[in-house]
This record gives C-alpha cells, structure tokens and sequence, in this order.
C-alpha cells in the first residue's frame, strides 16, 4: 500500500453535517477498497476566490491516506461521481 494526501473541497455544510453525514460516507468508501485514513485535518469553511458550481464557500479537509495504488482510480471515480464534492487533489507521498 502506499501513502498519499487528498485535500477536498465540498460543498459549504454546516461542521455538523460534515461530520456526521458527508465523512462517515467517505470513511467507508476507503475501507471498501482496502484503503485506511491514518489522519484527518478538518480545516474548515473558506471563502473561494471563485464560484465553483455556484457556491462562492466551501469546506476544506486534509487526509493522509493508505490505499493500494490499484485502487486510486476508484477513488477518483467515486469523487468525480460525488454531488457533495467540489474539488479534490490527491498526491502520491514518498
């Protein structure tokens, strides 16, 4: 398995709603390709230099990550398939 960082952004819900709706969700989707989240940093709501989608604010969250380098495809897939989701990066960590 290798390490990698995923910094999202998604669309402005309340912390609570992150927390306890949006989160648990993604937490599985890892768990289900034989991923684990070895850190989760919630950085919070942001102002957005542009509109994304119409929203002008979005909350940001920081993941250190360990998932099989076969499995990031689906991890993208899932992000690109995902409503709640604005953006997202993912890098590979030496």
């Amino acid at each position: 398995m290798r390490r990698y960082e995923l910094m999202i952004l998604t669309k402005p819900f309340t912390s609570e709603e992150f927390r306890n709706n949006f989160l648990p969700k993604l937490q599985k989707k890892i768990e289900n390709i034989g991923g684990s989240i070895n850190l989760l940093e919630f950085i919070g709501k942001k102002l957005l230099a542009y509109k994304i989608k119409n929203f002008s604010e979005g909350l940001y969250a920081l993941f250190n990550l360990e998932i099989p380098p076969s499995k990031i495809n689906d991890l993208k897939s899932y992000f690109n398939l995902n409503q709640d989701i604005l953006r997202y990066l993912v890098v590979r960590l030496d």
